[in-house]
């Protein structure tokens, strides 16, 4: 995916706007690479990879995330919503937690992992218990099974 993801971005010109990229691959889950630990991101971008970690991994993650993170910096990040009916449909059908499946929590479980490491909800999106929202007009399966936060 990594290689997938430099190759798109090799083809825009970011120069002019003075944007740096850093692909990473996060080989050992508990701990990031020197290299990472040595920088300051204004905007980390996590799509689609929590859902596939456990809670104790997410946790000690945004831990990490702190420590690399600007004051105003932000990151944005989904985990599978176990609260929502197609969520939950996965959840039903998947007879054990695989990397290969999905890891299942509910939105007052991320709120509390987010606010205990030390950071602020600035928008969060979900379907399902105390969303307050009626179904999502326009259809789309991110926001129909998880939660999607920017923080």
């Amino acid at each position: 995916m990594l290689k997938h993801a430099k190759k798109n971005v090799e083809e825009i010109d970011l120069t002019k706007n003075e944007v740096k990229l850093n692909f990473v691959h996060q080989e050992d889950p508990l701990s990031f690479p020197a290299a990472v630990l040595a920088t300051q991101f204004d905007f980390i971008y996590s799509f689609d990879v929590f859902v596939h970690v456990d809670i104790h991994t997410l946790h000690r993650t945004l831990k990490q995330v702190g420590q690399i993170l600007k004051p105003e910096g932000r990151m944005m990040l989904s985990v599978a919503n176990l609260c929502s009916e197609i969520g939950f449909a996965r959840f039903d059908k998947q007879k054990e937690f695989k990397v290969a499946g999905f890891y299942f929590m509910s939105p007052d479980i991320i709120k509390k992992i987010v606010k205990q490491n030390g950071f602020t909800i600035v928008e969060i999106k979900y379907e399902g218990c105390d969303s307050g929202e009626a179904e999502s007009k326009e259809k789309n399966i991110y926001y129909d099974r998880d939660i999607v936060l920017l923080i």
